[in-house]
Order: structure tokens, then sequence, then C-alpha cells
């Protein structure tokens, strides 16, 4: 009997997908914060695991990629949940980061148990390339700006039912509404935070080392690219075409700037001093 792990926030959401679950002949698990769910999956080993995709702490795409990440559960068929229809763009993102299958709440019962019946056929999935944190990020922010763009149109439809009908359900929906829009703006500034401090490595600034010998290739293959500039534009391989040979001026002198700076280099010497500077031919 395959073992199903529902992680979901809303509790009658997770009950109704559970006894579908049930009623179709499979063991269902439950979990209410994604966190959490890591230990469930660690202890269960569920086959598949369902997860909502807006959920407090840890997403449902955070989730995935985490699972995806991991060589013990990176095999485990993920389905993501939502309320909202995905975009094109949610749907490729999801796959990307390794998700099988995006369903939208609530599901018909017969479309939920064809999904759970074809992945538990094929039991565990070959485990997806893991895309770099970087540019999981890009895309994930991405998603959330457009989540977050939705739900704006969300509240502002529940707001203006609330002042019409004064309902307490409008109200209260209203108000739900604008927790989801927080949630997505604190999980937006934490992707955002992470990007930059990822990006901020990066370009953290690098020793080189450089010796007289790499001074010497770098200056010889620059003279290399300003002399067959030169041949090129004096027609020696035959006339060029006037808008590639005015490209290839402007690479001939950017070689040449660069070839200018290249000549300036001084090293420094044994004694901490700076050794004389490099000698080399005139590129012209």
């Amino acid at each position: 009997m395959a073992r199903i792990l529902v992680v979901d926030d809303n509790g009658a959401s997770r009950l109704s997908l559970t006894q579908q679950l049930t009623a179709g002949g499979y063991q269902a698990l439950e979990s209410s914060d994604s966190i959490d769910s890591l230990r469930v999956i660690t202890r269960e080993q569920p086959d598949i695991v369902m997860v909502e995709v807006l959920m407090p702490r840890l997403d449902g795409f955070s989730l995935c990629r985490q699972l995806k990440s991991d060589p013990a559960t990176a095999a485990i068929p993920i389905v993501l949940l939502t309320r909202t229809p995905p975009t094109p763009e949610d749907e490729s993102f999801a796959m990307s980061v390794g998700a099988e299958h995006y369903l939208v709440k609530p599901v018909a019962k017969e479309v939920l148990l064809a999904l759970i019946g074809r992945l538990a056929l094929r039991s565990r999935v070959l485990p997806l390339a893991v895309q770099n944190e970087s540019d999981y990020l890009r895309g994930y922010i991405s998603r959330l700006r457009q989540q977050i763009r939705e739900k704006s149109k969300e509240i502002e439809q529940a707001r203006l039912q609330a002042e019409q009908t004064r309902s307490e359900v409008a109200q209260a929906r209203s108000e739900w509404l604008k927790g989801e829009f927080d949630e997505l703006n604190r999980q937006l500034q934490r992707a955002r935070a992470r990007l930059e401090d990822l990006q901020t490595r990066a370009v953290a600034p690098a020793r080189l080392r450089i010796n007289a010998d790499v001074l010497n290739d770098m200056r010889g293959m620059i003279t290399m690219i300003v002399r067959s500039s030169d041949l090129l534009l004096r027609g020696v391989y035959g006339a060029l075409p006037e808008p590639q040979a005015e490209r290839l001026m402007i690479i001939r002198e950017s070689a040449r700037r660069v070839l200018e700076i290249l000549v300036a280099v001084e090293l420094p010497g044994p004694s901490g001093g700076f050794s004389k500077r490099l000698k080399t031919q005139d590129p012209s």
C-alpha cells in the first residue's frame, strides 16, 4: 500500500485530501507544517509527497527543492497544491525544482486518484538535476512577485465584496487573503536577502598572483589580436564589408588599450619593491 504524505496548513483542505486518498486505498499521512514535515518524511519514508505551495516558514517550492537536493529523498515524487490556477511560468518553475505535478484545489477525487495511481506505479522517480541556488532564487523571486500581483487583485475584489454585502464571511475572507499576501511578501524579502548574500560572495575580490611568464603570455595574445585585426583591415584577405570593418576597428582599438595597460604593469621584485617593466614588441 502506497503511503502519501499531505502537507497543508489548511485543516479542511488537508482533511479532504486525506479522506479521498484513504477511500482510494492509500495510507494517508499528514502534516500541517512544512518544516515539521521534513521529520515526518525522514521517519515515515512516504512514497509520494503532496505539498501546498503557500505555506508559512517554508513554502512548497522551497520544500520541493530541499527534498530534491537531498540524495535520501530526491527520488520521492512531489505534487504541488494551490488554490489559484498556476500560470505556464508557475508550472515551468515547479518542474525546474523537481515537482512531478501541479494540482489546483479543490481536487476532484477521480483526478487525484488517477494521478496518485500513476505516480505510485512508477514508484520512486529518477531525481532531476537540481539548479544552483542563485538560479533557483531568481526563478523563485519571479514566481513570488507574480503571486503577489495576483493576490493583490484577489484582496481588492474581496474588499469590494465585503463593502457591498457587509458580510462577515466576506470580511473574514478579505482578512485571510491579506494574511497570505503578507506571508508572500515575507518570503520575497527572505529570498531577496539570500540572493543578495550569494551575489556578494560571488563577487568578493580574489587575489590574482601574476608572474612575468603569465604577463608575457597575456601581452603576446593581445598583440596577436591587434596584428591580426590590422591585417584584416588592410584587406590582406580581401575587402571587408563596412559594418564588419567598423566592428573590427573597435576590437582592435580595445585590444590596443588593454595592451597599453599590460605594458605598464610592474611586477613585485624579490625585495618587495618593483622590478623593471618587461619589454614587449610594438604590435604595429
